[in-house]
C-alpha cells in the first residue's frame, strides 16, 4: 500500500508530543501516513520524500531542513518558541536562519504578530498564519463536556510551572555552548545581555523555591511543580520531599497538566496563555527589583505578585473556577486559533496544495539505522564497564563516549523513550476531544524506533 507522507518531528515531549499526535490523526484521516519522532532520532534520515513540517527554523535546523530538501521533500517549519522571545534582534539571531529559510517551501506563523516580525526579519517565502496546534488541544479541552461543571474541590490544585534552564541547568556548561550553537553569544552585546538575564533569572529562580517551600506547608493545596526538561528536577524534589502535599512531575504532558490544576504559577512563559486558554487561574511570580523585561507578553495574562508570601496569601481567599476571563482578545492577536482551534486545518490544506508522492508505508526494517545501533553499542560497553575512569581518556579517543553519552541523556530529557501504550492514549485523548472516536479501530501503528511510529488508516 502506498499513501503521501507527513513528517511531524518533535523537539520537547511534554510540550509538543499530544499536539503532533492530534496534528497526526486528523492527517491520516484526510488520507496521509504520518511518522512523528523526536526530531534527532537517526529515524528520520532514513524516512521516505514527503512533506516535512520541522519545529524552527533557526541555526540548529539547518542540517536537518538541507538533508530533507535534498531529498526533494517539501520543507516548511512552524517556530514551537516563536512565542515569547528575549527581544526581536536576538530572535532573528537565533531563530531565523537564512539557509534554513532557504530551503523551505511554507513557514507556519502563530499569528499576525510573529508573520510581521517574520517579514522584519527578512523573511520572503510563504508565509501562513495559522497558529499552533498545541491551542487546538487546549480549545477542545476547554470546550469538552462537563469541564466547567461549577464544582469546587476541596482541596486547590495548582500547577507551579518552572522555566531556569540557565540556573538550574541538568546539562551544565552544555547550555551556554548551546546558546553560542544557536548563534545567541555571537557578540560582546549579547553576552552582556546573557549576564544580565541570568542575574534575573537567578533572583527569580530562588523566590520560586521559597515558593514552593511555603506552598508545601498549606495542607489545603496539592501542588505538582513541572520544571522545564532542560533543568535538573533533583532540585525541586529536595524541596518537595518535605512537604506531603508537593510532588515533582516530570513525564506528564502540558495538556494533562492543564486539565488537573486549577491554579497555574509561572513567570514569563507561554504556558500562561495555554493556562488562560483552558479557562485556569494564572498567577505570576516576579520580584520588583528584577530589570528586564523578558516575557512580558506572558505575563500579560496572569495576575501579577512581587513576593512569594503576597501570592501564597491571595491563594488562601475563598475561590471558585475561572472562566477564559480577560486578555482574550490580546491572546486571539498573538495565536490565530486562540478561540476556534482550527490551526491543524490550515496547516493540513496547505498541505494539501503541494504535489507529495505516494510511498509505501514506513516501516521498522526501512529505517533502521546503522549510526543508532553503534552509539546504543558504545553506551551499553560504557554502562557494563567496571572501570569508567578510563573512558576519560583523550588519548585513547574514548573521552567520546563520554560526549555521546551526555548528548543522549539531553536528547532522553527532551523526549524520553515512549511506549505503544502512550502513543495509543495520546492517539484516545486527541479522538476524544475532536469527537472522532470512530477513528480509534481503524488507525494503525507501527513503531519505529523508541523515539518514533508512523500512523495509517488502511
Amino acid at each position: 500500500m502506498k499513501k503521501k507522507l507527513v513528517c511531524l518531528p518533535v523537539e520537547v515531549f511534554k510540550r509538543e508530543f499530544d499536539a503532533k499526535v492530534f496534528l497526526g490523526v486528523k492527517a491520516v484521516e484526510r488520507g496521509y501516513q504520518v511518522v512523528i519522532g523526536h526530531h534527532k532520532d537517526p529515524v528520520l534520515l532514513k524516512t521516505p520524500v514527503g512533506f516535512y513540517l520541522y519545529k524552527d527554523h533557526g541555526r540548529g535546523s539547518v542540517r536537518l531542513v538541507n538533508k530533507w530538501y535534498q531529498d526533494d521533500c517539501v520543507v516548511a517549519a512552524l517556530d514551537e518558541e516563536g512565542l515569547i522571545r528575549k527581544s526581536d534582534n536576538l530572535y532573528k539571531q537565533s531563530r531565523v536562519n537564512d539557509q534554513a529559510i532557504s530551503k523551505l517551501e511554507v513557514v507556519f506563523a502563530w499569528g499576525d504578530d510573529q508573520k510581521a516580525l517574520l517579514q522584519r526579519c527578512g523573511v520572503e517565502k510563504k508565509i501562513v498564519v495559522s497558529g499552533n496546534p498545541r491551542f487546538d488541544l487546549l480549545y477542545l479541552q476547554n470546550n469538552a463536556r462537563g469541564f466547567r461543571d461549577g464544582k469546587v474541590a476541596s482541596k486547590r490544585k495548582v500547577l507551579v510551572n518552572t522555566r531556569f534552564g540557565s540556573i538550574n541547568s541538568a546539562i551544565g556548561e552544555q547550555y551556554v555552548e548551546n546558546m553560542r550553537n544557536c548563534g545567541e553569544l555571537d557578540t560582546e552585546d549579547d553576552v552582556r545581555e546573557w549576564e544580565n538575564f541570568k542575574k534575573n533569572e537567578r533572583i527569580i529562580f530562588d523566590e520560586f523555591i521559597n515558593l514552593i517551600d511555603m506552598l508545601g506547608g498549606e495542607e489545603e493545596l496539592d501542588v505538582i511543580v513541572r520544571p522545564h526538561p532542560e533543568e535538573l528536577k533533583d532540585t525541586y524534589e529536595k524541596v518537595a520531599e518535605k512537604h506531603p502535599n508537593i510532588v515533582v512531575d516530570f513525564e506528564s504532558s502540558l495538556v494533562d497538566h492543564l486539565a488537573w490544576c486549577d491554579v497555574l504559577i509561572h513567570d514569563g512563559c507561554t504556558t500562561a496563555i495555554e493556562g488562560k486558554a483552558m479557562g485556569k487561574e494564572v498567577l505570576g511570580l516576579r520580584p520588583p527589583w528584577v530589570d528586564y523585561d523578558y516575557g512580558t507578553l506572558a505575563n500579560q495574562f496572569s495576575i501579577n505578585f512581587e513576593t512569594p508570601r503576597a501570592l501564597v496569601a491571595y491563594l488562601k481567599k475563598p475561590w471558585k473556577r475561572e472562566e477564559r476571563g480577560e486578555g482574550l482578545d490580546l491572546a486571539a492577536s498573538k495565536i490565530a486559533n486562540f478561540s476556534s482551534g482550527d490551526s491543524f486545518k490550515k496547516i493540513l490544506d496547505t498541505i494539501d496544495g503541494y504535489e507529495i508522492p505516494e510511498v509505501k508505508l514506513v516501516d521498522s526494517s526501512s529505517c533502521r539505522s546503522k549510526k543508532e545501533f553503534s552509539h546504543k553499542a558504545a553506551l551499553a560497553l560504557y554502562k557494563w564497564f567496571p572501570v569508567k575512569s578510563v573512558f576519560k581518556s583523550e588519548f585513547l579517543g574514548l573521552d567520546k563516549f563520554l560526549d555521546l553519552r551526555k548528548t543522549y541523556d539531553k536528547y532522553d530529557r527532551a523526549y524520553p523513550r515512549i511506549t505503544l501504550n502512550e502513543i495509543n492514549a495520546s492517539i484516545e485523548k486527541a479522538c476524544r476531544l475532536s469527537g472522532d472516536t470512530h477513528l480509534l479501530s481503524k488507525i494503525e501503528v507501527e513503531v519505529l524506533s523508541h523515539k518514533s511510529f508512523r500512523l495509517s488508516i488502511n
